[in-house]
């Protein structure tokens, strides 16, 4: 170890200081071939100063002289990459040719006294065999002598470029993001964590008219409907304290003053660990799509109401020709009473508006069963009930489904359960998940059944038609002594005409 930069060390100090790379290349550089001479000769300023800078772990470098000549400790050589150790105790602007003025400049900087500081300075060097930008923090001030004068210039380094370069590539992103955004035809915007509106693209403005930033934060909520703007909050609110995709159609304020139907969507963005970063939305224009949609529902709702109006044509045709044929009366009655199951089941699944739409659904072969069976039903019990799986049912299902139970429930009143008092019906739903659906009709507290001598009747034959024909199911009657069991099997595509069209 040189003792003319530590004269008092004892052996195991020196011992210890000599492990350090950089004080051993001190050590055994020959310093009485370069301009600055013997390290004895050294003014005590700089000894003291390259002292300091070797136990430093921030990368420092001392310019020392007119010719700038380097010294620096072992985190600057880190940062020096492959042109260290070669360039320990060269002139500056020979060790980084690159960017020898940048060097010159601040080495006569430093000799008169100047100390400076420049941020994000961005250089190119040649560190890892190939040209390539680093970005740094450097703080220059002189180095000065005994006699108060500046000897050379020290520069401390802190590299900034991985910050820098990730703050451009964000930006990068912000950009391509944002140009993107105002390129597409719907409106976006987007939040931060907490739901604060601070970005919207071209659209947005172009639709609304409004100055730009001036729906920033919750200024948004302002621009719909007044009718609209608690359900949107509510929704928004509960997106924000659940993460789950924010999704509404809500009457957004057009530029014309007119309010217009539109979708809005967000999505959150997630971290690595799941923490929501931001949310990301569009509003799409529907206007025109809803108001199509509402016209259709219209039209649908009045063809609807005329085709009820035909059943109830028919059913008062076939009351009046009963009047005029006493004989037929009997069969005009069941033939009515078949009439009214079609008009419900098309009323089950007609168009509906909001007014007019049952709070049970329309797809429920529960709430089918339960339109069907209420002239049985009594104060005191409910005589017809559905246990175990529900069923969806769409319009295609529903009217041989109606007939089906009606003919039962009409065969229950005349011979069977439903013809006493305290008999009633247990209908059991099972989907076995084997593609059917099974359903048995199981009739208690009536008269002991008897299988009919003749099967071949018209109720019979609806009721093959319905299951067997436009349900492609099975039915099997069982005549047990506590009553009558149907077995009923339909395949579940049978059901719903989604299903049957993507089969």
């Amino acid at each position: 170890m040189p003792k003319s930069l530590f004269p008092e060390a004892d052996t195991e100090t020196r011992a210890r200081l000599e492990q350090n790379p950089t004080l051993k290349l001190i050590n055994d550089y020959d310093w009485a071939s370069n301009s600055l001479g013997p390290i004895p000769d050294w003014p005590e300023s700089l000894k003291g100063a390259v002292r300091v800078m070797m136990a430093a772990s921030t990368p420092m470098v001392m310019m020392i002289g007119p010719d700038g000549v380097l010294v620096y400790n072992d985190a600057y050589g880190d940062f020096a990459g492959n042109r260290h150790p070669a360039i320990f105790g060269q002139p500056a602007t020979l060790a980084w040719p690159e960017i020898a003025d940048f060097n010159r400049a601040h080495i006569a900087r430093g000799l008169s006294g100047e100390s400076l500081i420049l941020r994000d300075q961005e250089l190119v060097l040649d560190r890892h065999g190939r040209m390539e930008s680093g970005w740094m923090d450097l703080h220059y001030s002189p180095v000065l002598n005994n006699d108060g004068m500046p000897l050379g210039t020290l520069c401390i380094v802190h590299e900034t470029t991985n910050r820098v370069t990730a703050e451009k590539a964000l930006a990068d992103s912000e950009l391509r993001f944002r140009t993107l955004a105002d390129t597409m035809p719907q409106m976006v915007w987007s939040t931060l964590p907490d739901g604060f509106h601070d970005y919207y693209n071209a659209r947005w403005y172009e639709f609304t008219g409004v100055p730009a930033g001036s729906t920033d934060g919750e200024g948004w909520n302002g621009m719909f409907h007044p009718e609209d703007q608690e359900r949107a909050w509510s929704t928004w609110r509960l997106s924000l304290a659940t993460g789950e995709p924010y999704e509404i159609e809500y009457r957004l304020r057009h530029h014309t003053g007119e309010y217009r139907w539109t979708l809005g969507l967000a999505l959150p963005i997630r971290d690595s660990s799941g923490t929501i970063v931001r949310w990301i939305g569009t509003c799409t224009d529907i206007h025109a799509t809803k108001l199509a949609a509402e016209e259709r529902e219209l039209v649908a709702q009045e063809l609807s109401h005329r085709i009820k109006n035909i059943f109830a044509v028919l059913t008062g045709i076939i009351s009046l020709s009963a009047r005029s044929r006493p004989e037929i009366k009997p069969f005009a009655d069941e033939l009515r009473q078949r009439v009214y199951a079609l008009g419900e089941a098309h009323d089950f699944v007609r168009p509906h508006s909001h007014a007019s739409r049952s709070a049970g659904g329309q797809n429920s072969l529960r709430s089918l069963i339960e339109r069907l069976v209420r002239p049985y039903r009594n104060a005191d019990m409910d005589r017809v009930r559905l246990v175990g799986d529900d069923a969806a049912i769409d319009d295609g299902a529903a009217t041989p489904l109606a007939l089906l139970f009606h003919e039962l429930a009409t065969n229950a009143a005349k011979y069977g359960a439903l013809s006493e008092a305290e008999g009633r019906v247990v209908l059991t739903g099972r989907d076995p998940g084997d593609g059917c659906y099974l359903l048995t009709w199981k009739e208690l507290g009536g008269p002991v059944p008897s299988a009919p001598t003749d099967s071949s009747g018209f109720g019979s034959r609806v009721i093959e038609l319905s299951v067997q024909g436009q349900l492609r199911g099975k039915l099997e009657r069982h005549w047990e002594s506590d009553g009558l069991r149907v077995d009923i099997e339909i395949p579940m595509e049978a059901l719903t005409r989604s299903a049957r069209l993507t089969s």
